[in-house]
């Protein structure tokens, strides 16, 4: 309720790798994030993320850190 977390749904529905520049997003600067599937933590935000053939990703800025 208190709109905290915020939550990015990204799918590549092509049978092609598609290249998606993460400023695009919007993502708050301040937050870490975090892609929920995979589980890679995204620590720059002016990269730019390459979705293979119709692979989706949830991008947060609020999860349990991961241990690796």
């Amino acid at each position: 309720m208190n709109r905290d977390q915020s939550i990015f749904s990204i799918h590549n529905l092509s049978d092609r790798p598609k290249k998606l520049p993460l400023t695009e997003l919007n993502l708050v600067c301040t937050d870490p994030w975090c892609d929920l599937i995979g589980g890679t933590l995204i620590t720059d935000l002016y990269q730019d993320v390459v979705l293979d053939p119709y692979q989706s990703m949830w991008i947060t800025n609020k999860f349990d850190r991961l241990e690796k």
